[in-house]
């Protein structure tokens, strides 16, 4: 396992989108989101995805140069399309399009289309949060096949089909859930296989439907599955619907991944004054944070305060890199002409 500092890696990996073909502005702020996922614990989303999406792009599933627009607009709702662009920027516009109309209006809608891999949901409702509008995600995969089975069957039909919220408190910062609806994010199958490691009971089944912990078993056609049995599975229902009918996709196929985005955002002190809404939302946290605790607990967490400790831990000492996926991002500034090693030297 690598430590590589997170300026070293985000101009490593700027370097790489720049070569792409993407815009400073994009490219910017694409990469800015690739390691704050890093830098809250979120390995999944961060750098490992970049060879990926340099190999996507380089078959045309992303255009590296496009940028999003507003194609459908009321004073609360958006339709936001992507042009089949980077999903984090695509993702990032639509939040700022959801903040502005939840402060104008109290509520707004935003779908987007045609925007591909969006990365760490919880990205979005953390910014919102920052400034003092909740905002709830989700999204779908809109694929007739999939890489999570239903409840009781042994057959992909669903993506990991996420939630995130995002929302504001008073002298916190925020509390933030952002979750996968599979028992492990998809992504983390693929770090785990980078770091030779096992999955959890339960998280995946082979290509023969047997219960499996070997990561390699899910890219050789095995599928996931969902966390609390139906009820994780009702939640992917949901996100599928949100993600795929309320924002359109199936009316905007093209290159790049096909599943929708969907963000509700408001504002949370609609019905009280803001600092009255600040007060209670600490109050409530500082009931459950005052529990005693189990047996081999030392504290009580409150969802959002894992990222936050793994921001200090990481900035201090660096972003735990596994040498293979090192090895790939070495390899993809190859293809591009590019020495990341000496960039990440300097």
């Amino acid at each position: 396992m690598l430590a590589i500092a997170a300026p070293r890696l985000h101009a490593c990996s700027l370097a790489i989108f720049r070569a792409l073909g993407t815009s400073e502005d994009v490219a910017r702020e694409t990469v800015d989101i690739l390691i704050e996922s890093n830098l809250a614990g979120h390995d999944s989303h961060g750098v490992q995805l970049i060879p990926g999406y340099a190999r996507n792009a380089r078959e045309g599933h992303v255009r590296a140069d496009a940028r999003p627009e507003i194609v459908e607009e009321t004073p609360t709702t958006a339709l936001v399309a992507g042009r089949w662009g980077w999903g984090q920027h695509t993702a990032a516009y639509g939040a700022r399009v959801a903040i502005r109309k939840a402060r104008e209006m109290k509520v707004a809608v935003v779908g987007m289309v045609e925007c591909n891999h969006v990365g760490r949901l919880g990205e979005y409702a953390e910014r919102a949060a920052a400034e003092g509008i909740l905002l709830i995600g989700t999204l779908g995969s809109a694929n007739k096949t999939g890489s999570t089975a239903p409840y009781g069957g042994k057959r992909g039909v669903l993506g990991t089909n996420p939630f995130a919220f995002g929302i504001p408190a008073g002298k916190r910062e925020r509390v933030l859930l952002d979750f996968a609806t599979t028992l492990i994010a998809g992504n983390k199958v693929a770090v785990a296989a980078a770091k030779g490691e096992r999955l959890p009971e339960g998280a995946i089944l082979d290509r023969e439907g047997r219960p499996s912990t070997d990561p390699h078993d899910l890219r050789a056609g095995g599928v996931m599955l969902p966390f609390g049995a139906h009820k994780g599975y009702a939640l992917a229902v949901a996100a599928e619907l949100l993600g795929n009918i309320v924002a359109p996709s199936y009316r905007w196929r093209g290159p790049g991944r096909w599943g929708g985005t969907l963000f509700i955002a408001l504002d949370p002190a609609m019905f009280a004054p803001r600092e009255e809404y600040g007060a209670a939302v600490d109050e409530v946290v500082d009931r459950i944070k005052g529990v005693e605790t189990a047996q081999g607990f030392s504290e009580i967490l409150i969802p959002g305060e894992p990222e936050n400790r793994a921001r200090a831990a990481r900035r201090a000492s660096g972003v735990p890199v596994p040498e293979a996926t090192w090895e790939a991002l070495v390899e993809t500034g190859k293809d591009l002409s590019l020495d990341l090693e000496a960039i990440a030297a300097t």
